[in-house]
């Protein structure tokens, strides 16, 4: 069993009331007698005790996940809070346990996730990865169902990760047969205005974070810088990572508000190859021959994926979302 040592430090300071503050209402009710007879007037008005109602204003955590469980079908909601207080290196850790999803890492330590949603896991071979499932960030695309290059999904710096299985994912699109994911970064509104955290574990596995989020007036904004370096179980599968995850967003008014995401993100991870049953009872570390006289990585020198989105609520509460990627 691998073994991991985290240390996470957070400096937290107060939201807006505005945001993060309950309503509360008061109302106070009198009830007096009616003027039936001169014996009634005779009788003191009688008075209702104060009546409290207090009522907590959701966070946009809560909304979508309120929203999430509107879905008739099924779906996941991961909460970021719950995965962090573990180990977070690649996705796999996002959707550990999760009913309906079944994630392992291709290659030993490389980011590379194979991913099946109720038994989709369209693969084409050595390599190939999250074909037939949808990816988005913050809700807008990051490639089609045929494939995503996976070197931008960092799972750390994320608010909430939304998984639609399978079918359920077809209001999003028709081909989306095998599923949808939907990564959601933090905000200025959920995160922390400094965050440190370092994790370090067997096989020569670290991953460094240091990260801010603040809200200032109309405007917020939350940036995440991550590296992180493993040696592997087995050979021929050290990898490497860096990336860089921010957004900004300005609120113009209560009903109009518009957010810019940027995403970069280095990833060089080496490839052992299969091996036989043979080979893996005589020695389950050892790669493929062929693999390692090669010494065959794949390097991803740098992805950038930029976009913007735009909402505008309506008085009755129906919103409009523009997004460009």
């Amino acid at each position: 069993m691998n073994g991991e040592v985290i240390a996470t430090t957070t400096a937290r300071s107060r939201l807006p009331s505005a945001l993060g503050a309950g309503a509360t209402l008061l109302f106070i009710g009198q009830l007096h007698a009616a003027q039936v007879s001169e014996s009634a007037e005779q009788k003191p008005t009688s008075q209702l005790s104060t009546v409290v109602v207090q009522g907590a204003r959701q966070d946009e955590n809560q909304r979508a996940e309120t929203a999430l469980k509107e879905v008739a079908g099924g779906v996941n909601y991961v909460d970021s809070a719950t995965v962090e207080k573990g180990r977070v290196s690649t996705s796999t850790d996002i959707f550990a346990l999760q009913p309906g999803v079944i994630a392992t890492q291709g290659g030993g330590s490389n980011d590379g996730t194979r991913i099946s949603i109720r038994g989709s896991g369209i693969n084409k071979g050595v390599g190939y990865f999250r074909a037939g499932i949808f990816y988005l960030f913050d809700g807008l695309p990051v490639s089609g169902p045929g494939g995503t290059p996976y070197e931008l999904f960092e799972p750390l710096g994320l608010s909430h990760t939304e998984v639609l299985r399978g079918g359920n994912a077809f209001d999003i699109g028709s081909l989306y047969l095998g599923g949808a994911i939907n990564y959601v970064t933090k905000t200025g509104y959920n995160s922390a205005p400094l965050q440190v955290r370092y994790e370090a574990g067997s096989y020569g596995y670290q991953k460094r974070q240091i990260s801010s989020g603040q809200v200032l007036g109309p405007l917020d904004y939350y940036v995440s810088l991550t590296d992180s370096a493993s040696d592997g179980f087995q050979d021929q599968t050290q990898g490497k990572s860096a990336g860089f995850v921010g957004n900004v967003g300005y609120q113009f008014s209560p009903q109009l508000k518009s957010r810019l995401y940027y995403r970069y993100r280095t990833t060089d991870n080496e490839t052992p190859g299969y091996i036989t049953r043979a080979q893996l009872k005589d020695d389950p570390e050892q790669a493929n021959p062929a693999s390692v006289n090669v010494r065959a990585h794949r390097k991803q020198p740098g992805s950038t994926w930029v976009a913007s989105k735009t909402q505008y609520t309506f008085d009755d509460d129906s919103n409009l979302e523009v997004g460009l990627v």
